[in-house]
C-alpha cells in the first residue's frame, strides 16, 4: 500500500489517496481510499490497508506553509497631470493584475484617484494587495519682478522677484524662499521650481533686465520729458519726447514690444491687459504703463 506526503498553504486543502489494499482505515475515522483534509498545521495522517486476512499500514505528511504576503511598491504615489507612476509587485512567482497585464511591473497613469489590485502565486499558495494611486495636476507657477530693469550705475540696483502657485519653491540661485533679491551686473534669466501639497511641480522662467544707466544724473529731466497718454489706456497709447531704442517689457521681464522713436511720436497699440514697463535702452530710463480692457 502507498500514499504520498503532500504541502499546502494556510486555508487550503488537500487530497489524499490510499492504494494497494481491499478496505482503508484512517486514524481520521475516514474508511474510504481516497479523503480530503484540511489542516491548520503541519499533519501525519495514518491509513492501515487490509486485504483478506493481511493488513498494511502508511502515513502521508501534510506540511502546511504560510499564506503568501503580496507587495505592491509604487513609484509615487501620485499621477502629476498624468504622468506614469511605475507600481512593482514582489512576494510571489506570478502575478496578474487588474488591469490586465501578467507582469512584475506596470505603468499607470490616472486622471483620478485609482485602486490597483494584485494578486499573486508561489506553487500552490496565494494572496492579494490592493494599492491606491492618487492624482493631481501640476501647479501653475507664476513670477514677476519688482523692478523689470535695473541700474548698474551709479550704483548696484536690486529687484525682487516674487513666485506664486506653488507651496515650496527652488530657484536656481539656490534660494528656497517664494521672493528672492537679485543684483545681476548683466541681464540675467531665472528658473523657479513649485511644487504643490501633492508634490507636483512645474517650473516658471523670468529675465531680469540690466542697464549701465549711463547718464542716469540727467534721469529726472529725462523722465520729465517722456510722455505716454492716454495712461492708462486700452491696449492703444502715443509715445513724445525722446529719440533711441524703446523697449515694452511686461511685469515678468519679457520685451513684447521694440521700435526705434527717431520721429516726433510713436503710437502703440495691441497689448493684452496688464502692467509694462517702456524701457530707452540710450539713456536707462523707463515709465509704467497700465493697459485695462
Amino acid at each position: 500500500m502507498s500514499a504520498t506526503s503532500t504541502a499546502i498553504c494556510t486555508g487550503g486543502s488537500s487530497t489524499l489517496t490510499a492504494s494497494g489494499a481491499t478496505t482503508y482505515s484512517w486514524n481520521s475515522g475516514a474508511s474510504t481510499s481516497v479523503i480530503n483534509v484540511s489542516p491548520t498545521g503541519n499533519t501525519t495522517y495514518t491509513v492501515i490497508g487490509t486485504t483478506g486476512a493481511c493488513t498494511a499500514t502508511n502515513t502521508i505528511s501534510v506540511n502546511v506553509g504560510s499564506a503568501i504576503v503580496i507587495n505592491a511598491t509604487p513609484s509615487a504615489s501620485i499621477s502629476c497631470s498624468g504622468s506614469p507612476v511605475i507600481i512593482t509587485a514582489s512576494g510571489a512567482s506570478t502575478y496578474t493584475w487588474n488591469t490586465g497585464p501578467n507582469t512584475t511591473t506596470i505603468s499607470v497613469s490616472p486622471t483620478v484617484s485609482t485602486n490597483y489590485t494584485v494578486s499573486g502565486t508561489s506553487g500552490s499558495c496565494s494572496g492579494s494587495t490592493v494599492i491606491t494611486i492618487g492624482a493631481s495636476t501640476n501647479p501653475t507657477v507664476n513670477v514677476i519682478t519688482s523692478n523689470p530693469v535695473i541700474c548698474t550705475q551709479p550704483t548696484q540696483q536690486t529687484a525682487t522677484l516674487t513666485a506664486s502657485g506653488a507651496t515650496t519653491y527652488s530657484w536656481n540661485t539656490g534660494a528656497t524662499s517664494p521672493v528672492v533679491a537679485v543684483s545681476p551686473s548683466t541681464t540675467t534669466t531665472y528658473t523657479v521650481i513649485g511644487t504643490n501639497a501633492n508634490g507636483c511641480s512645474n517650473s516658471s522662467v523670468i529675465t531680469q533686465s540690466v542697464s549701465l544707466c549711463t547718464g542716469v544724473e540727467n534721469h529726472s529731466t529725462i523722465i520729465n520729458t517722456l510722455t505716454v497718454y492716454p495712461n492708462p489706456s486700452n491696449g492703444e497709447f502715443t509715445v513724445k519726447g525722446i529719440e533711441g531704442k524703446v523697449e515694452i517689457i511686461n511685469s515678468i521681464g519679457q520685451t513684447v514690444y521694440t521700435a526705434e522713436f527717431n520721429s516726433d511720436e510713436l503710437k502703440v497699440s495691441g497689448l493684452a491687459e496688464g502692467v509694462y514697463y517702456l524701457y530707452v535702452r540710450s539713456t536707462g530710463t523707463y515709465k509704467k504703463i497700465v493697459v485695462t480692457k
